[in-house]
Order: C-alpha cells, then structure tokens, then sequence
C-alpha cells in the first residue's frame, strides 16, 4: 500500500478531531470527549475508497440550492400550524380544567360526589376528544410539510393522492412511535429513561427519514416501511461513516447557541435547528440515492 491510499482528507480529519479530544478533555466533560475520539477514530480507520466516497457526498451535499431555503420554509410552516394548534388545544382545555379546581375534596357528600362526578366526566371526554383531534391535526400538518419537503428534494410533483396516502402512513408511524416512547419513559428510571428518549428520538429521525425518501421515490407504502427498517437497520455499518460528518456539523453549529441568552438563545436555537435539519435531509438524499 502506498502513501497515497494511506492519506485522505477524511483520515486526516480523523487524526485531527482525536488530538482535539484530548485536548478539550478538561472542559467539554467525558461523553463530548468520548464522541469526538470515537468519531475521529472511525473517520480514520475507514478504508480509503469508502471514505472518500462519503467525503464527497458530504462536500455534494453543501452545494445549496433554492430548494434548501424552500426546505427551512416547509419546515417552519409546520411548526407555526403547531403552535396556533397548542393555543387552542390550551383555550379548549381552560374551561374544563377551571371546572376541575373546584372540586373540593374535604367537603365530599352525595349531592356533591354528584355534581362532581359530572366535573370529571366532561374534562376527561373533552380532554380526549380535544386530543385527537389536535394528534389528528398535527400530524396531517406535519405530513403536508414533509411532503412538500421531500417531493422538492426528489423533484417529484404533487398530487392530493400523495398527501392522503402519506397521511396515512405517517399517523401510524407517529403513532406506534409515541407510544413506545411514552412506554420507555415510564418504565425506566429517570436517568436510563433521558438516555432511551434521546437514542428513541435519534432512531426515529434515522428511520423516518429513509421511510419518507423511499415513499417519496416509490410510492408504496410497504417498500417504504420494509426499506426503514431493512436500509435502515439492516445496512447501518453503512450510514456510520456519513453520521460521523452529521456529528461534527451538529457540534459546530450548537457552538452559535454558547454566546447568546433568553430569548435569544431560543431564536438561534431554533435557526440552528432548521438549518441542520435542511441540511440533514439533503445529505442523507445523497447518501440513500447510492443505497435504495
């Protein structure tokens, strides 16, 4: 092997992020640090031809276009539909919740056990009926806007079918999701159930991403849930080397959040957001259109 299959930009990335590792130990704590070695270790043991493969989709993947700004859009359209429906959700529930205070557990009777039965009964049928409708509604709003999302990363054109359909699939997805979320949650101990929320939520982009790329691409909707898992889970020794170049950016990025406070600090921090996501979403086009 000579010299020149032993060098690459992304070996030498490698090296240069586990020197920082050690260096920042004293201040960045041991998981950053422990992130930043494993990382530099899998950049630069990667073998030459796989590695700058990926580097290249990850340079390809920078070149923005207008569809990156109509992705941030999509995006923030979403989460507006989302805010305006928590304010009423929150305007529906404060009448029933007000009843609910009145209640006055140390003069029970039965007039009273009565009448307050009736109290009880209305804010939990309101309470659910007012929750799914707005699970209903979240969840058409955030499938209209993933819609747009991917059809504009696909150049796919709309259609209303298109927007039922993944609808549809989305409502059982989330669905299914959040309840093996809520599940881990209340089963496990605070510190392991911080842990499981963030691998759960992780898992969840992973897999939600390639599910709404291959619906996108194929229109089915099996072949986009056998390809969430089967790509997914079943070639994921194949997305480590791409998710190290995700990792990186996702740390240069969070450092725009360490100088501002307030409400500040939640404006970048939701920019930041959108824009990892848009960004996101492009690269791993990138990486799936040489997979599935």
């Amino acid at each position: 092997m000579n010299l020149k299959q032993l060098i690459s930009v992304p070996r030498i990335l490698g090296i240069v992020l586990i020197i920082l590792a050690v260096l920042v130990y004293q201040t960045q704590g041991f998981l950053r640090t422990a992130l930043l070695a494993i990382v530099g270790l899998v950049l630069m043991l990667t073998p030459t031809h796989r590695a700058t493969a990926h580097w290249w989709a990850f340079l390809n993947s920078w070149r923005l276009k207008k569809e990156f700004v109509f992705m941030m859009l999509f995006d923030i359209l979403f989460w507006v539909v989302l805010a305006i429906l928590t304010l009423i959700m929150a305007n529906v529930l404060q009448s029933p919740t007000e009843q609910l205070k009145t209640i006055n557990t140390a003069s029970f009777n039965i007039g009273a056990i009565t009448s307050y039965n009736a109290i009880i009964e209305s804010f939990f049928i309101t309470a659910i009926i007012t929750f799914v409708v707005f699970w209903l509604l979240t969840v058409i709003a955030y499938s209209f806007s993933r819609g747009l999302i991917w059809l504009t990363l696909l150049e796919k054109p709309m259609h209303t079918p298109f927007f039922i359909r993944f609808s549809l699939l989305n409502l059982i997805w989330c669905t299914i999701w959040t309840f093996l979320i809520i599940l881990f949650m209340i089963t496990m101990v605070p510190p392991i159930s911080a842990v499981m929320f963030v691998l759960m939520m992780l898992l969840y982009a992973h897999l939600t991403t390639i599910l709404h790329y291959s619906y996108t691409k194929t229109r089915a909707f099996g072949k986009a849930v056998k390809d969430a898992f089967g790509i997914g889970l079943g070639m994921l020794a194949r997305f480590v080397h791409p998710y190290c170049y995700l990792f990186i950016v996702y740390v240069i990025l969070s450092q725009f959040t360490r100088f501002v406070q307030g409400n500040t600090l939640l404006v970048v921090t939701f920019i930041v957001f959108l824009v990892f996501m848009a960004w996101y979403r492009t690269y791993l086009r990138n990486i799936l259109r040489h997979i599935a």
